[in-house]
């Protein structure tokens, strides 16, 4: 078993930096720390179980904690500053829920994609996110609803394919959402109506609506 300690004076964390530790558990970072990067496939296939991230983290890279199989658990603090998640940064992890902060605007492609546990994805009440990606949180069969902020614009194709367990949808209260890509909800067969702004455009899509 492996602790990583990391002291304030690091403000980032480099591509591959600790791809394949298989041993390290947990990081604890200074109470003052500056990090504000975590590079691509920094913590790919390691074995951490849980991680707290310090407020300054802005940007978390593609494919950072993919393949984290024991991961179950991230925590970002109350004043995150964080603002992107990349492309499969926890693709195939063993998140089981999690809290993302308002601060975050973009989210690449397959972010969640096929974390089995996830049951729960809550936004950050103020939401600044502006696009749900392709494949962002397909397969997780665990889902059951989904509130989507007011903010976002787009829902990629496949955003939410093959979430079996997948019961509702809630567009938030003054939304902008403006597209709904092709089978964004595919496969969702429990999936109740939900209501969409009347100008939002539906990409051949499998998504259900409220009739007009």
């Amino acid at each position: 078993m492996c602790i990583l300690f990391l002291r304030k004076r690091v403000t980032s964390i480099g591509d591959k930096a600790f791809q394949y530790c298989r041993k390290l558990r947990w990081i604890v970072f200074d109470g003052t720390s500056t990090l504000a990067t975590i590079g691509q496939r920094a913590f790919f296939e390691s074995a951490l179980e849980k991680i707290e991230l310090p407020a300054s983290v802005h940007i978390i890279g593609d494919h950072a904690f993919q393949f984290c199989m024991k991961l179950r658990s991230i925590v970002f603090d109350g004043t995150s500053t964080l603002a992107t998640i990349g492309k499969d940064a926890f693709r195939m992890s063993a998140l089981e829920k999690i809290e993302l902060p308002a601060s975050v605007h973009t989210i690449g492609t397959g972010a969640f994609y096929w974390c089995g546990r996830l049951s729960s994805v809550v936004f950050g009440g103020t939401s600044t996110l502006t696009t749900i990606g392709s494949a962002d949180f397909g397969r997780l069969a665990l889902l059951r609803s989904i509130v989507v902020p007011a903010s976002v614009e787009t829902i990629g194709g496949s955003a939410f394919v093959g979430c079996y367990g997948l019961v509702s949808v809630t567009i938030a209260d003054g939304s902008v959402l403006a597209t709904i890509g092709g089978n964004a909800f595919g496969g969702c067969r429990r999936l109740k109506p939900f209501g969409i702004p009347p100008t939002t455009v539906v990409h051949h899509s499998e998504s259900k609506r409220s009739p007009e």
